[in-house]
């Protein structure tokens, strides 16, 4: 393995790039894009031992902060999602310029798994995404599907403790918030339904969803969610009836995986080795 900082702006910026010692210059380059506000390293160092796990099975990586994320501060007058796509074909076609990598795969957690689809959709250079745990409903656009999500959050937790004696011990001793949370979860799911919401939910932002089927159909598109994470509630309610078509039809180089007992930020070493393994066997088998 081997890693090294290149050049990715004109303004002297930087990013880390880990590459195999057995380079395969036919692979993309693989991007990770900051997860909110933090820096490339990612949460828990998650883009760290990622960026090192692919290098250790032959796919190279660059790490790198986006404009006003992590530890780069730069001013821009444009809105935060065109301020950051440009960002990123910017630094792609330096990145082209100074390595000679012509194609590129998108990976990011939580907004940066968004940012990869919409950032995708308006470059050919860009061969795939990989979005993790993303939120495709933005909450501006459907605020219901997002409440039926965290209810049914809630609702699956307490599913799965139902026969955990300690956690029925709580509850009898009063240690547990469930005789408070039961009755909200109640008039939650009573609101949803005189909307009619849980019926006819909308799918997420039309501009997105035209986005992510225009990918599924021509480009690699892995998404990850982890069980028990909201924004697997939310693909379920409003993506999986809608997409079930495109799957049908543009499915070879989709694929979803849901990884369970692992949290939303992959805290666990061996969760974050998990999902090296499974993001690592589907690249083998569509590039290979």
């Amino acid at each position: 393995m081997n890693e090294s900082i290149v050049e990715i702006g004109p303004d002297g910026r930087t990013g880390i790039i880990t590459e195999p010692v057995k380079l395969n210059r036919d692979f993309p380059l693989i991007l990770f894009l900051n997860a909110g506000i933090i820096s490339n390293t990612g949460p828990n160092r998650l883009y760290l031992h990622l960026s090192r796990g692919f290098a250790q099975n032959g796919f190279a990586s660059l790490r790198f902060d986006l404009a006003d994320l992590g530890h780069l501060n730069v001013d821009h007058e444009l809105t935060y999602e065109e301020n950051h796509v440009n960002d990123i074909l910017n630094i792609i076609s330096v990145i082209e310029k100074n390595t000679g990598y012509n194609k590129f795969i998108l990976l990011g957690l939580c907004s940066g798994g968004n940012l990869s689809i919409i950032t995708a959709s308006r470059d050919e250079r860009i061969v795939g995404v990989i979005p993790i745990n993303a939120n495709l409903v933005p909450l501006e656009h459907n605020r219901s599907i997002i409440n039926l999500a965290r209810q049914k959050v809630k609702i699956n937790y307490y599913k799965k403790n139902l026969f955990n004696l300690t956690r029925w011990l709580k509850i009898v001793s009063g240690e547990s918030d469930f005789f408070r949370e039961f009755p909200k979860l109640l008039k939650t799911r009573k609101n949803i339904k005189k909307n009619n919401t849980e019926k006819k939910p909308e799918p997420y932002h039309k501009n997105s969803f035209d986005d992510l089927i225009r990918l599924m159909k021509s480009r690699l598109c892995l998404m990850i969610f982890t069980k028990g994470d909201i924004f697997l509630e939310i693909y379920k309610i409003a993506m999986k009836k809608p997409l079930k078509k495109i799957f049908r039809d543009y499915g070879a180089n989709t694929d979803v995986i849901i990884l369970g007992n692992v949290d939303h930020t992959f805290t666990l070493q061996w969760s974050q080795n998990m999902l090296c393994d499974k993001i690592c066997n589907y690249l083998r088998n569509k590039l290979n």
